[in-house]
This record gives structure tokens, C-alpha cells and sequence, in this order.
């Protein structure tokens, strides 16, 4: 890229910037027609899945990942809170759960290496 085509986005524009894209993903356990939008995380969303992970290892890995990553279709607002990760584990399907923490891993570029190393430390 030449130096005539680069353009360094000011404050305001990376504010404004959606920069968050999301995936639905079918859930028909969760009734007829049922979906559930993953999303990328921010940044402190990522750095206290990693750090949780630290801290715990793969327990309750996928519910952790998906109250970070689950967003209300409405406002791309989180829809869960980091606590509901402890029912979600331990009492919903790991059938749908599967499914949309795979759009998880796929958006937020989490590779199984990486987990395995977050695990490991």
C-alpha cells in the first residue's frame, strides 16, 4: 500500500467503527426456529476469557466462551453475564452449546492451540 493510500482513522472514527461482526446460529433445541447470535468479543471480553482460562483450565470452557460471545439480536449487547456461565454449564444442552461456541472459536480466531496453551499456563 502506497503512502497515498493509507488513512489512519482518528478516535472518533474507531469509536464509531462496527467492527464486532456476528454470526446466528441455529439452535432447535431451544424451540422451533430458534437461533442465537455470536459475536466477536471486545478486547476485555477476550482478555478475561484468556485469563479465566488461566485460572481454570478447560472448566466449563464452552458456557465461559459463549456468555462472552452470546449477543442480544437487538442491541449487540451481551446477553449473559460472566456469572451465568455456572447454570449454562451446568444445566443447558452441550448440543446447541456445541454448535455456537464453534461460530465462536471460528470468529474471535481462537484456534485449539491457543486454548491448549491458555489451559497449560
Amino acid at each position: 500500500m502506497s503512502e497515498l493510500t493509507k488513512r489512519y482513522p482518528d478516535r472518533d472514527a474507531i469509536r464509531a467503527a462496527v467492527d464486532r461482526p456476528w454470526e446466528d446460529v441455529p439452535t432447535p433445541e431451544l424451540g422451533e426456529g430458534a437461533f442465537v447470535r455470536v459475536g466477536v468479543m471486545s478486547a476485555g471480553d477476550r482478555d478475561s476469557f484468556e485469563a479465566l482460562c488461566d485460572e481454570q483450565g478447560k472448566a466449563n470452557q464452552t458456557a465461559n466462551l459463549l456468555v462472552r460471545c452470546v449477543v442480544d439480536p437487538t442491541t449487540s449487547t451481551r446477553m449473559f453475564t460472566d456469572e451465568d456461565a455456572v447454570w449454562l454449564g451446568a444445566e443447558k444442552s452441550a448440543i446447541w452449546q456445541i454448535r455456537a461456541y464453534r461460530a465462536a472459536i471460528t470468529l474471535n480466531t481462537i484456534n485449539a492451540g491457543a486454548l491448549e496453551t491458555i489451559a497449560k499456563n
